[in-house]
């Protein structure tokens, strides 16, 4: 195959493409990212820069992306990055490693539990799917923020 093989695509293509692509931006804008979206600038805006959350180390590939990058603050442990850059760190790898085993089976995790994490690591805040008998202070149709301490 050469270049003189590859065609311009043509105008159907394009145009199926484009509604596409139409599709996915309404969704991302008014379906259930915008969810994540209303829960990234509520802990962005109205969190200190410094605060630590504890939410489901899977939320970056659940729900298409990282708090930590999102929202800027900091997590205790995501499953993507933070075991993909323990590869390149031991510190890093044994540090995740010992958070992922205290941190164990995320949603069978109760109530005492993740206060017991927040003590430990000085976590301030809980990002969770559920209902927590917390201090609440944001919740959407699919995410609950609640104040550990």
């Amino acid at each position: 195959m050469s270049i003189r093989d590859v065609r311009p695509p043509s105008h159907a293509s394009t145009a199926l493409l484009a509604d596409l692509s139409g599709h996915l931006r309404q969704d991302f804008v008014h379906g259930r990212n915008r969810r994540h979206g209303l829960l990234r600038i509520c802990l962005r805006d109205h969190t200190p820069h410094n605060a630590q959350l504890l939410a489901d180390p899977g939320h970056a590939w659940r729900f298409g992306t990282s708090l930590r990058v999102s929202a800027e603050r900091d997590v205790f442990i995501e499953d993507v990055k933070d075991i993909a850059i323990g590869m390149y760190d031991r510190t890093v790898a044994m540090r995740n490693m010992e958070r992922r085993s205290a941190l164990g089976d995320w949603v069978s995790l109760t109530p005492a539990q993740f206060q017991n994490l927040a003590a430990r690591y000085d976590l301030q805040y809980l990002v969770s799917d559920q209902v927590e008998p917390f201090d609440e202070v944001y919740h959407n149709a699919r995410f609950h923020v609640y104040r550990l301490k």
